[in-house]
């Protein structure tokens, strides 16, 4: 599935994913980065394009204190920080 996420690399597009927790990666030796794992990653047409997708926290995600569960849709390629849309998760 990584594949057809590559392809879609560079296009303005929106995608939805439930957020499920939030983690953390070793940048190098002195900087640890806060993460944050999204399930079920899919493309504005509802195909699945990855089925979990670790992306690194920044200060658009802070505020939003994202609970597990929440439906959230995002633009990640099209501006430096992206447009994040929160819902009650899907039933």
């Amino acid at each position: 599935m990584r594949e057809q996420l590559a392809k879609l690399a560079g296009h303005r597009l929106t995608f939805t994913a439930t957020y499920i927790k939030s983690g953390q990666r070793l940048r190098n030796r002195w900087q640890i980065l806060p993460t944050l794992l999204f399930w079920d990653v899919r493309d504005s047409t509802g195909n699945q394009v990855a089925d979990h997708l670790w992306i690194t926290q920044f200060h658009p995600f802070i505020p939003l204190n994202l609970q597990p569960g929440t439906w959230c849709a995002f633009q990640p390629l099209s501006s430096p920080t992206p447009k994040v849309t929160l819902a009650s998760a899907p039933t």
